[in-house]
């Protein structure tokens, strides 16, 4: 008895030995798994919440997907929903419309991925006349992490590692893993000069409660908020671009600027209306609106 404690050790010794041992690039290389779903079959379910700082406030994103099944959120810094996906139904919250949009087609596709020398974080739609697809969710976090493989720097606490390491532009990465989990990754946080992002409460293959990827949709027919239900083939300007990012970075900009007046004039131009937005209006209906979505759909 005594020979095999001292076995088990002498092992434990070991592996911590060999894992101080290892440079912070070779456990990020080691550790940092990429997501790619569906495509990656070992994977069945995932959880992340994608927080996205400024210096106006918190932005969150919520990803749950389970076999197929893909619940999302998107709040304001208020935790307004700015858009809502559960499973096959999508919902808009447009601050320029006195509605919101409803469209009821599994076409969501999520992406944070280093393309063109720079971080993009999307979320977008299929083509609406493409050959309907499931869900796709693409997540690299070693190509995120190879862009600061300078000045690396891991130290351990208990089970977790974190490693820290800069970019050439100054920016930083956090990652803090345990080795022993089947998905390494806790957390990671990449800090630019203008903005922050914190990958965080990532969970693979593990058990999530059925009521996320229900959408309650007569609660919102109900709720008295005007819906403008979109059809797949609808020609609508929210459909046509296809980068939903902008849509939600429209609708978050319009919304703040009810309490800063200073930019709504830059707005103006960038919405190209032909009359001047009443902003006035535009306020007093997303007061009742938001509230009434903020009541039908909170964070997980």
């Amino acid at each position: 008895m005594k020979i095999k404690i001292l076995f088990i050790a002498l092992f434990t010794l070991i592996s911590c030995v060999s894992l101080q041992a290892q440079t912070p690039e070779e456990l990020i290389y080691k550790n940092l798994i990429n997501l790619s779903i569906p495509e990656n079959k070992s994977i069945k379910s995932f959880s992340m919440d994608l927080t996205i700082i400024t210096e106006s406030g918190k932005y969150l994103s919520q990803i749950r997907y389970d076999n197929g099944r893909l619940a999302f959120n998107c709040f304001d810094r208020d935790s307004t929903p700015l858009l809502v996906s559960r499973d096959s139904s999508i919902v808009f919250n447009d601050a320029l419309n006195t509605k919101v949009c409803l469209l009821k087609q599994n076409i969501m596709v999520l992406k944070a991925v280093y393309e063109n020398n720079q971080l993009n974080a999307n979320f977008n739609f299929h083509q609406p006349n493409e050959e309907e697809k499931t869900n796709i969710i693409k997540v690299d976090f070693l190509e995120l992490a190879k862009q600061a493989m300078n000045n690396m720097k891991s130290s351990k606490e208990k089970d977790l590692i974190t490693i820290v390491g800069t970019s050439e532009k100054n920016s930083s990465l956090i990652c803090v893993i345990n080795p022993k989990d089947s998905f390494p990754l806790k957390k990671m946080t990449i800090d630019c000069e203008d903005f922050k992002i914190l990958f965080d409460n990532i969970k693979v293959n593990s058990s999530i409660d059925e009521s996320v990827f229900v959408f309650k949709e007569q609660d919102l027919m109900s709720s008295g908020i005007v819906v403008d239900e979109l059809t797949k083939n609808q020609n609508n300007t929210i459909l046509e671009n296809m980068q939903m990012i902008q849509n939600l970075m429209i609708a978050a900009m319009v919304r703040t600027a009810f309490t800063e007046p200073d930019i709504q004039d830059g707005l103006n131009k960038m919405i190209n209306s032909d009359k001047p937005l009443d902003w006035a209006h535009l306020k007093a209906v997303d007061v009742i609106k938001s509230a009434k979505l903020r009541r039908l759909f909170k964070p997980f």
